[in-house]
């Protein structure tokens, strides 16, 4: 039962990362209805009318898994925005307890993201075995294919947090902000290093957002079994409230971050090294079917590699090894 549970989780997930694509949905009701759809229990404290709802909203799962099930994108998108446009649904939004769609300290205007805190991969343990694959792919020259689809491999790299510093004065907060962590996310990896090795990333497999014939993401996700993934996680929880708490920005300004009450972190919706891209081509998907079919998902395999630092990243500026132009480094 539990693996039937974790692909649902998984199918409904594309689902709404669809909707969110298609721009049915923004990115506050795009978190909602993840963490809404892995929970799926009612607060207690919910009052008898909106308890009645979850029945409504039950039946109306119930029909989604069946769609999702039968490989029905159109109609399960259908049944995802009628949880949204449910009076159910917004009733129970408000009981949900998650920063991403907190209004107590929102923004007036939205403010651009400038920078990013970033986990830099681009080193030569992951670019061979990615520079092998990505031209096994190209030497069977898909259609769909082109090799402005892959990530270059100088920009490897995991997103932890996107920042928007829109000034000097902005990104030497942030910088303090950081700085303010350093010994504690030191003391993370010096407790753990006792016990094993230099700090490390595992890597699971590859894998996509979308259907295969119209993927947007091709991605590698983290071994989740690896000890160090869970202290990456501390650190990035640390981090998070670094930032909050010297207001580099606010809590309606996290992107792509949740607060998980089991754990009581800050997290990341999904840690992923994203290695092809739609966006990057401006095509409405990649057809995965041909590389599928041939077994050159299967083929990518990464060994656990060191982690050298973290940068507060700059967005669209370069350094000469083709990375993104630190503003700021922390190395292990």
């Amino acid at each position: 039962m539990e693996k039937c549970a974790e692909k649902f989780l998984i199918t409904r997930a594309s689902i709404v990362e669809e909707a969110l694509q298609r721009g049915l949905i923004n990115d506050q009701r795009h978190n909602l209805l993840l963490h809404f759809f892995e929970i799926q229990t009612i607060d207690p404290n919910l009052s008898p009318t909106v308890s009645e709802g979850s029945k409504y909203l039950g039946n109306i799962l119930r029909k989604l898994d069946k769609f999702t099930k039968q490989g029905d994108l159109e109609t399960s998108l259908e049944h995802v925005m009628i949880i949204v446009q449910s009076k159910e649904f917004n009733k129970l939004s408000d009981n949900y307890k998650y920063s991403q769609i907190s209004t107590s300290k929102a923004v007036s205007q939205k403010r651009d993201f400038t920078h990013f805190i970033s986990l830099p991969l681009n080193i030569q343990g992951l670019i061979d075995p990615y520079e092998s694959w990505m031209n096994d792919i190209l030497l069977q020259k898909y259609p769909s294919i082109q090799k402005r689809s892959f990530t270059s491999s100088s920009m490897l790299h995991l997103t932890i947090l996107m920042l928007p510093l829109e000034s000097p004065d902005q990104l030497q907060n942030a910088i303090i902000a950081f700085k303010s962590v350093e010994n504690t996310i030191k003391e993370i990896k010096r407790k753990l290093s006792l016990k094993m090795q230099d700090p490390h990333l595992a890597f699971h497999s590859l894998q996509f957002m979308g259907k295969p014939s119209k993927a947007r993401v091709v991605y590698y996700d983290l071994d989740v079994e690896s000890p160090w993934y869970e202290a990456l996680k501390d650190a990035i929880d640390i981090l998070i409230r670094a930032m909050l708490k010297f207001d580099v920005l606010q809590e309606s300004e996290l992107s792509h971050i949740f607060f998980n009450e089991e754990t009581g972190r800050y997290e990341n919706e999904k840690l992923h090294v994203t290695l092809m891209n739609s966006t990057f081509t401006k095509s409405k998907g990649i057809d995965l079917v041909p590389i599928i079919e041939d077994g050159l998902m299967e083929e990518a395999y990464w060994d656990p590699i060191t982690v050298g630092r973290i940068d507060i990243s700059t967005r669209f500026k370069y350094g000469d090894d083709g990375f993104y132009m630190p503003a700021y480094s922390f190395y292990f």
